[in-house]
């Protein structure tokens, strides 16, 4: 039940109900706590997708807490070389991000991003995603070459993988946006904004 009310919070979250997202991730989060403990994978995955809609509600006080207790859950339940540790340092890495923490931020997606490569591949889309997240805290240090690099090859995985979530994509593409405006590159700015347009 917890986790079939976990998925229709991404369904609300398609239809444009994002507070009805996190109802129903709170209300999932609750059941797996009651059901399972609260030292459980389940768990830790009820913490991440219910920070994830908090940070896309720039809610970052909220979502904070839950990523520091996932990512410790996930290290210590799973291990240092789990794709799922890798999720949740990829979220809380956009949180540090959107918060204005560079360096921490790179740190995270970097490790998030080795982590995917080893586990998973190159092109795989989570290694894509936390390459994005990488490239955005990059930008943040004004490592603007760098960061191309990453975004560039973070979108095309991104774009090429059947199934992955929109909003990591327009993120992604939000990033590159941001990314060439510094560059002072209109041209390839007006571009990837026009995709967020389409």
């Amino acid at each position: 039940v917890a986790l079939a009310m976990d998925n229709l919070a991404y369904l609300l979250y398609d239809k444009g109900d994002l507070e009805g997202a996190v109802g129903m991730s709170e209300d999932s989060l609750d059941i797996y706590k009651l059901t399972v403990g609260f030292e459980h994978p389940s768990v830790a995955r009820g913490m991440n997708s219910l920070a994830m809609w908090h940070l896309e509600s720039s809610d970052y006080d909220s979502a904070e807490p839950l990523l520091r207790d996932a990512v410790e859950m996930r290290r210590a339940l799973l291990g240092n070389e789990h794709t799922d540790l890798a999720a949740s340092l990829t979220l809380y890495a956009d949180l540090l991000v959107e918060t204005g923490r560079y360096q921490d931020a790179w740190q995270m997606a970097s490790e998030a991003a080795s982590i995917c490569r080893n586990s998973l591949s190159e092109n795989h889309w989570r290694t894509a995603y936390a390459m994005s997240a990488e490239g955005a805290a990059l930008i943040g240090l004004g490592r603007l070459d760098s960061a191309e690099a990453l975004l560039v090859q973070s979108f095309q995985i991104l774009t090429s993988e059947v199934g992955v979530l929109p909003i990591i994509i327009e993120r992604t593409i939000e990033r590159l946006a941001n990314l060439y405006d510094q560059m002072e590159n209109p041209s390839e700015a007006a571009r990837y904004r026009n995709m967020l347009d389409s």
